[in-house]
Order: C-alpha cells, then sequence, then structure tokens
C-alpha cells in the first residue's frame, strides 16, 4: 500500500492531536505545591520580613537548634531575650500538607520543644518567627530527620 502526501500529513496531524491531548491530561493530574499560599501578602509584607530577618543576624549569641534522634526538636533561644510572641513553622518542601505550626513557649531555660513523633522523616525547614521587646525577628534553619 503506498500512502500519498495528504494521507501522511494527515496521520501526522492526527498524532498531533493525540499526543497534545495526552500531555494536557497527564499535566491536568499532577499535584502541584506552591510554597505558599499567601505568596501575594507576604510580597507586600517583604520589607517588615527583611527588617525581622536582618533583626536576627544582629543578636550576638547563636540560635541553637538540637534534634534527639525520633523524639523532639529543641530550639534554644538566647538568655537575653524574652519571647513575648511567636510561632515555629516546620516547613516540608516536598509536600505542603506536611507543613505544621507550633506557638513558642519557651521553658526556664528560655528553650521550646517540638515533638517529632507527628512529623515525617525526611528533610524539613524550621521556620523561627518571634517579638521580643517590640522587636520582630526572624530566623531559618534546615534539618534532616
Amino acid at each position: 500500500m503506498k500512502i500519498n502526501c495528504g494521507t501522511g500529513i494527515a496521520i501526522f496531524y492526527t498524532a498531533f492531536v493525540i499526543i497534545m491531548i495526552s500531555m494536557v491530561v497527564y499535566a491536568s493530574k499532577q499535584d502541584v505545591n506552591m510554597v505558599q499560599e499567601n505568596y501575594y501578602d507576604k510580597d507586600i509584607n517583604y520589607e517588615a520580613f527583611r527588617k525581622s530577618r536582618a533583626n536576627a543576624q544582629l543578636i550576638s549569641e547563636e540560635i541553637k537548634v538540637e534534634y534527639v534522634q525520633g523524639k523532639k526538636i529543641y530550639v534554644s533561644f538566647p538568655a537575653s531575650m524574652k519571647i513575648e510572641k511567636g510561632i515555629i513553622t516546620m516547613y516540608r518542601p516536598s509536600d505542603h500538607r506536611q507543613d505544621r505550626s507550633f506557638k513558642i513557649e519557651v521553658d526556664v531555660n528560655n528553650r521550646a520543644e517540638i515533638s517529632t513523633s507527628s512529623l515525617a522523616r525526611g528533610a524539613w525547614r524550621i521556620l523561627l518567627d518571634w517579638k521580643n521587646g517590640g522587636k520582630a525577628f526572624y530566623h531559618e534553619r534546615q534539618m534532616i530527620l
């Protein structure tokens, strides 16, 4: 059987349409993880975020984040700081549904603890956002559980 030019063009366009439809169906079934749901609000308040990050870099003592295998994460703030309020966010880059936020509650040693029993193993980013003396602070650490 001999294929003429018109039949070849029809086969090519038919194959092209089938491939394009397949790609659209495949792409629509993919899960899209956004870094942040409210990225527009974060962009508007970026200057305040930048100042809080700069405030944390000016702290003379280091903020220590320790992981006790399979049990807890301890976040030690400088002894000179009195944490007025704050949030510790456990950010999971691979799956936003696993993100967790905890209110910062420090003990007498100015140390907060987070239970890792509900956290999946793998890469995490620990986002510390707190206020001390009316100033905002932001610090970030990466950790593998």
